[in-house]
């Protein structure tokens, strides 16, 4: 492709990208094209797995972007290869904040004929751009945000058999509350609560401390979905049109047959919920998992405060996937490749996308 005829816009999630790419495409006559969307044949050739790229989420966001940063540098490198035809080119956040600096590197030598390079930025101000950019970041989930449906939501509540509530106390400080509350007699022991909760850290502890095995409903999950015809490709197809919130509802007969499943297989463990596990809308839904806890006595809600608007503040504080121990939007907003990559800089806070496109014209 000629160095000439290529428009490439970088930056982090959520500031425009895709919009505003679009607008350049039809006012230049050019194809728009979104790599993240074209670039499952390149990551096959070097050897990509659905199921590994899976299990790296077990190591967290973090985990993930290594496994999948050689790919992503490796479909950059054979886009370029392969077109010859002018367009206007959209580069995934991960596709440019490599967590590798080898890698870095390497996408920086295969980028540098191209011209402009355009970083999106809602402002020159890193602390600006990462509370703008943090605010368009909230999933919504049938007209409400995702911390609140889950803290709010009378699934929980009415499943829980007994209540935790964990400010200001450390991870060990909740588990020696916890203990003296639990049932004796019974095996298992269930713990739910929407994310950032600490279910999984006050699970291990739990375990550590009973003698039990812990098994984590989100990391063993997967399987149970394919038993029912889950498909990775669906949901990424999902995902392009419809968002998280749209994953979230395509997962929801998935959880349920998980939970199912889950119980069957394990017994005599500290067992926590993914946070979607015991929410449900659906009557028939709800129902069926209020039968699959009913009889266990030890069903602990996990939550911040009892005062629910404190509780949703403080989980959105603890929630946000980090990086390097960083969170995600401050991990992208700062990486040192967007500013060394970019040979022009806009700044889009306070101006429509049609605007923006004028700018960059």
């Amino acid at each position: 492709m000629s160095t000439s005829s290529l428009i490439i816009l970088i930056g982090p999630e959520r500031v425009g990208k895709s919009t505003v790419g679009q607008l350049l495409a039809t006012r230049l006559g050019w194809p728009f094209i979104d790599l993240r969307k074209r670039a499952a044949p390149y990551y096959a050739e070097l050897g990509h797995s659905q199921q590994a790229a899976d299990q790296a989420w077990d190591g967290g966001l973090e985990g993930f972007l290594h496994y999948q940063a050689p790919f992503e540098v490796h479909a950059v490198a054979r886009f370029l290869q392969e077109q010859d035809d002018p367009g206007v080119l959209e580069l995934g956040a991960s596709q440019v904040a490599l967590p590798d600096d080898q890698l870095t590197a390497r996408l920086a030598q295969l980028l540098q004929p191209y011209q402009p390079i355009i970083l999106l930025l809602p402002s020159p101000d890193h602390e600006a751009s990462i509370q703008v950019l943090d605010e368009r970041g909230y999933v919504f989930y049938e007209g409400v945000e995702l911390t609140e449906h889950f803290v709010r939501h009378h699934s929980n509540h009415d499943l829980a058999k007994l209540r935790l509530y964990t400010k200001g106390k450390t991870p060990e400080e909740s588990c020696a509350e916890l203990l003296p509350q639990l049932d004796p007699r019974a095996a298992e022991v269930f713990l739910i609560g929407p994310m950032g909760a600490g279910k999984s850290t006050l699970g291990k502890l739990l375990a550590a401390q009973l003698g039990r095995p812990q098994v984590s409903l989100d990391q063993i999950r997967w399987d149970y979905y394919k038993e029912i015809g889950y498909d990775a490709a669906v949901q990424r197809a999902i995902s392009e049109r419809e968002g998280f919130a749209g994953v979230y509802r395509y997962w929801k007969p998935f959880e349920i047959h998980a939970v199912e499943r889950a119980l069957q297989e394990h017994h005599g463990c500290v067992m926590d919920f993914g946070a979607g596990h015991s929410v449900h809308e659906d009557p028939a839904a709800f129902e069926r998992i209020h039968r699959l806890l009913a009889p266990h006595p030890n069903v602990v809600l996990l939550l911040p405060s009892p005062d629910p608007d404190e509780a949703i503040a403080l989980l959105r504080e603890r929630t946000p996937f980090k990086v390097n121990g960083v969170p995600f939007t401050r991990y992208l907003v700062t990486h040192p490749a967007f500013q060394q990559l970019a040979t022009q800089v806009v700044y889009t806070q306070g101006k429509t996308p049609e605007e923006i496109c004028v700018e960059i014209l």
